[in-house]
């Protein structure tokens, strides 16, 4: 095989594993209960040591489960500038664990602690488009809006060269408000292009699998409307306790976090999903246990 030969069999190998490496991308929401400071401390009564503790086991965490290839993460209640956290930009901090491809995008919904906290979003695909949007709020009124101000990150990311939306949010823990607020992120969702897929993510603060008539059906008013927009609820009947964490405060009555996928022209295909446990007892990251999801292009 001549030099010029040799050449372009290599390049041609090397697209290929590019091709192939662009096919798959793993998707995770977590909520991280305050960037981790809560957990740590509700065991241990230590405050601020919580955070310096946890936060670098969960960036290891993060770190093994994105690897490789592609993917993306949502997050909820995730600090920036917090005196809990050391004013640590959080997201920033995690975006350069998890290496120089990955960027981030922050959107306070809230004033804490001598900083903000809000919703994250982390990924090595392009981003085509991005949208913040605040879900509908009057402090003079929680009765009506919830006590506390939410909303959604939005953006249209490209995976070498095939696009999909994604949107991650945290909705208020009131059934009524929730549901209200899932409408509302449904209204923005049909602005999209309609031939495009979604993943919407989240800690949507209704809960499923509790067995209990009114929580249950407000998950089914949640579900109908999904799927009334054509979504499938990716992260359906997913354990909400794992093996060795029974003696924790994770979430052990219900499931609040899922992943929703709208994909109308099957692009997408669902290769694996689980719910995870991001840190052994007594070190507590959250109480919530993250959603992880891989799709392959098709």
């Amino acid at each position: 095989m001549n030099q010029p030969t040799r050449l372009l069999v290599v390049l041609s190998l090397l697209t290929l594993a590019g091709s192939a490496a662009a096919q798959r991308f793993r998707v995770m929401t977590a909520n991280l209960w305050y960037s981790g400071t809560r957990g740590f401390d509700y065991v241990h009564g230590i405050y601020p040591l919580g955070q310096q503790i946890t936060w670098p086991g969960f960036k290891g965490f993060a770190k093994q489960r994105f690897a490789f290839g592609y993917g993306v993460v949502g997050l909820q209640e995730i600090d920036r500038g917090t005196k809990r956290t050391g004013g640590l930009d959080v997201a920033a901090d995690l975006a350069k664990a998890l290496g120089p491809t990955w960027t981030h995008r922050f959107a306070a919904t809230q004033e804490s602690d001598g900083g903000h906290t809000g919703n994250a979003m982390l990924t090595n695909a392009g981003i085509a488009k991005l949208q913040y949007w605040s879900f509908a709020h009057n402090p003079e009124h929680p009765e009506d809006y919830g006590p506390r101000p939410r909303g959604a990150i939005a953006a249209k990311l490209d995976f070498a060269g095939k696009r999909l939306w994604f949107v991650t949010t945290h909705l208020e823990p009131a059934n009524r408000f929730a549901l209200a607020q899932v409408f509302q992120l449904l209204g923005r969702v049909k602005t999209f292009d309609p031939d495009t897929p979604v993943i919407v993510v989240g800690d949507m603060n209704i809960l499923n699998g509790t067995g209990k008539s009114a929580t249950e059906a407000t998950y089914y008013a949640m579900a109908a409307a999904f799927g009334a927009a054509g979504f499938t609820d990716v992260s359906e009947k997913l354990p909400t306790r794992v093996p060795g964490a029974e003696q924790t405060i994770a979430v052990t009555d219900g499931q609040l976090d899922y992943v929703f996928l709208y994909d109308p022209h099957k692009r997408l295909e669902l290769k694996y999903r689980a719910s995870v446990w991001v840190m052994n007892y007594p070190n507590i990251f959250s109480d919530h246990l993250a959603v992880v999801a891989d799709f392959e292009w098709l």
